[in-house]
């Protein structure tokens, strides 16, 4: 399918699409009363010793009875990384139980000494990674030694009443579990449910098992990723399994600001849950669902960091960090790197010991890493100026980019046919590995017939069919699987350490910027379009309009990966230049706007962005960055590969490129003719003025109180679109 670029006429730009599955897992903040799980109250006065923060971790991937998870041990080792680093919890008070230790003797006991060992004056965080299911109706969660002999679930009432025994001031639980009794076939996406436990003697009947209700105090807050009876999934994301709401759940609980509440928490999870669907050929992600007192959706999620006190740092991390061991002129081991994603490829920004700030391009170094070892990473220094000393902190600035190998899976496809269909694909598509059972897969491959089917690494969201008689099926099929290359290497260029905050949507009605009330949009769930006819009137069903906002004053730039595997930039274009929409895509902070900003003929945007044929999907990767000359380069690269067929190793030199705006104040733009220069002045007053220090991220003022000249930064996220006949 094309997105075409109109102005009366048609310039063709291309779109992406869609498919999905459903994650569930749960994150709650307990209530100290009220509801159907009710903490138990302090008696008496609060003691005088100080709060301290205690966690603990359950992870099972070796289950003896049911089958094997990856991720969940990689969870609660990527957790603990996060509580230490930016929450102020220790190593002493975080209790880890996982594999063999995580039986539902062991799960029980741990549980029962926590809730002996957690004050009043406490803050507690409880996680669990693993099989979840059902017992007539009611949850559970499937220990180590679940579905052998005699062993029961632990049913939610049974939790529910332990946990309640908890006298800490806020209780935490994430559950990275599901309890739809349902499995995914053959392939390493998997979900975290087994069926339903028949053995029904097993567990005697206490009392009739209310529903969990809605939290209703300051301390009451429930965030779910998914209706419990949804999927949540155990998948290989950039490199490394885990459990994918965890991973969302960690990268936003990394980033977000300290004392973030339960809304910004689960908007950042929204906005990693956009840039990771693709990655797992997905469609469709969860909706988190959010219960709770108003005031305590406003308040954070976990209390702020007090000065002083038994396991609380006085200091509090803008971000995760690891801790940096020079070991040559130009070398360093990253210290449990892997538990943040440090995979080869991935990028660090190097800053001096004790950071806590970590401001956009005033790291002394930037690390690349080219080695694995353990949990830690070996990384290739790239110095800003001077040496280095060990101590030091860093932190994520771009995760690896896509394996340049395309492993695909060759599901139900007979053991004659394989060679035929793998040679042929190889032929067409280059650097691809058959991959067998076990073993993670980008593409799974069904033959029933002489119907190729592709799906996903999912196993279940249909990206393409094609009929083996047809000459050009190999070649199709590969331009699907292209596309999902290309794509991947736009989703690697993403800001892990950005200061901004970027929102984007699809508008699903109509509206434009001088209406009133709500703009209605879809957010995780997929868009669907339909090509527009000739002669037929615009709508919002067949004419993309998004609704875009950025925290700060912003240069956008829009890029789009079509379903035939082309790349192309959507804004600026020649008619928003020509028009003065925006001159070079900038856009003031806080605001919203709409693009283009009507889909009546004669709206001050001078363009729309059509569909028409052939149907398919596309992804769009929308950035944001406080400086033009990051936005040119952007615009310059992606235009360089945009003649039907992407470079695959331009789009790796922009991620690099983009990677050295962390130890360098300016971007350089090579002396390109082919580089993209402002074209059309301001003609209209539809855009903000020029950028101003009001919004300059606060600590760079000089010691003369004057404004230090702005930092480079950027950001990015992402949308997809499916789009039919």
């Amino acid at each position: 399918m094309e997105l075409m670029l109109s102005l009366s006429g048609s310039e063709a730009m291309k779109m992406k699409t869609w498919k999905t599955v459903l994650l569930s897992i749960a994150m709650l903040t307990v209530s100290a009363a009220g509801g159907d799980w009710v903490l138990a109250q302090s008696s008496g006065p609060a003691t005088q010793n100080p709060p301290v923060r205690r966690a603990l971790l359950i992870g099972i991937n070796k289950y003896k009875g049911v089958p094997q998870l990856r991720g969940s041990i990689n969870d609660v080792e990527t957790m603990r990384q996060i509580l230490i680093s930016r929450f102020g919890f220790t190593m002493k008070n975080i209790a880890l139980l996982t594999d063999e230790a995580a039986t539902r003797q062991g799960i029980l006991s741990a549980l029962e000494r926590f809730v002996k060992e957690t004050n009043p004056q406490d803050i507690a965080y409880i996680h669990y990674s693993g099989h979840g299911s059902l017992v007539e109706g009611q949850r559970t969660l499937v220990p180590q030694d679940g579905r052998t002999g005699e062993i029961p679930d632990i049913v939610d009432q049974e939790f529910k009443e332990i946990i309640g025994r908890l006298r800490a001031q806020t209780t935490i639980v994430v559950l990275d579990s599901c309890n739809s009794g349902t499995a995914t076939r053959g392939v390493e996406v998997r979900t975290r449910s087994v069926p339903p436990d028949t053995r029904l003697a097993l567990y005697p009947r206490t009392r009739q098992v209310v529903p969990l209700s809605p939290f209703k105090t300051e301390r009451a807050l429930l965030m779910a990723a998914a209706p419990f009876d949804q999927l949540a999934l155990d998948a290989s994301i950039e490199g490394r399994p885990h459990g994918v709401f965890t991973y969302a759940l960690a990268r936003s609980l990394g980033a977000v600001k300290a004392d973030a509440s339960a809304r910004e928490v689960e908007a950042a999870v929204k906005r990693e849950y956009k840039r990771i669907a693709p990655l797992l050929g997905r469609s469709v992600m969860p909706e988190p669902q959010v219960e709770g007192a108003d005031t305590r959706l406003s308040k954070p999620i976990l209390p702020p960091v007090e000065s002083g006190g038994a396991g609380i740092s006085s200091n509090v991390a803008r971000l995760a960090w690891v801790e940096v061991q020079v070991t040559g002129p130009d070398t360093a081991l990253l210290l449990n790197a892997v538990n943040l994603g440090g995979f080869p490829g991935s990028f660090w920004a190097v800053y001096a010991p004790n950071e806590i700030n970590f401001v956009p391009g005033r790291a002394l170094a930037l690390a690349v890493v080219t080695e694995v070892k353990g949990r830690d990473a070996l990384a290739r220094l790239e110095l800003s100026g001077g040496g280095m000393k060990s101590g030091g902190r860093a932190v994520l600035y771009a995760p690896p980019p896509p394996v340049a190998r395309v492993p695909i899976f060759f599901r139900d496809v007979p053991s004659q046919r394989r060679d035929q269909l793998a040679q042929a694909i190889r032929q067409r598509l280059g650097d691809v590995e058959i991959v067998g059972p076990g073993t993670f897969a980008r593409w799974v491959v069904d033959l029933q017939g002489d119907t190729l089917r592709l799906y996903g690494a999912d196993g279940s969201t249909e990206a393409g069919s094609f009929s083996v008689s047809s000459a050009q099926w190999a070649d199709n099929a590969a331009l699907v699987m292209s596309r999902g290359v290309t794509a991947g290497q736009l989703l690697s260029m993403d800001n892990a350490s950005s200061r901004l905050r970027l929102e984007a949507r699809v508008v699903a009605h109509e509206q434009n910027m001088r209406g009133r009330g709500i703009i209605t949009v879809s957010d995780l769930q997929e868009s669907i379009f339909r090509m527009r006819r000739p002669g037929e009137a615009r709508t919002p069903e067949n004419s993309l309009q998004l609704e875009i906002r950025a925290s700060e004053d912003s240069y956008l730039t829009i890029v789009d990966v079509d379903s035939q595997g082309g790349v192309n930039v959507l804004f600026p274009n020649p008619y928003s230049r020509k028009a003065g929409f925006y001159p070079e895509g900038k856009v003031r902070g806080g605001e919203t706007l709409l693009l283009p900003d009507s889909l009546q003929s004669g709206n001050q945007a001078k363009f729309h962005w059509d569909y028409s044929p052939p149907p398919g999907s596309d992804t769009i990767r929308i950035f944001a960055s406080t400086d033009l000359d990051t936005a040119k380069t952007i615009r310059q690269y992606i235009r360089g590969s945009a003649s039907g067929k992407p470079d695959s190793k331009k789009l790796e030199q922009l991620r690099t490129k983009l990677a050295r705006v962390a130890t360098r104040g300016l971007i350089t733009v090579p002396d390109d003719p082919a580089a993209v220069t402002p074209s059309g002045g301001p003609a209209t007053g539809t855009a903000p003025g020029p950028l101003t220090s009001e919004s300059a991220p606060q600590g760079l003022s000089s010691s003369a109180g004057q404004t230090r000249p702005r930092q480079p930064d950027w950001t990015a996220t992402s949308l997809s679109i499916m789009v039919t006949e």
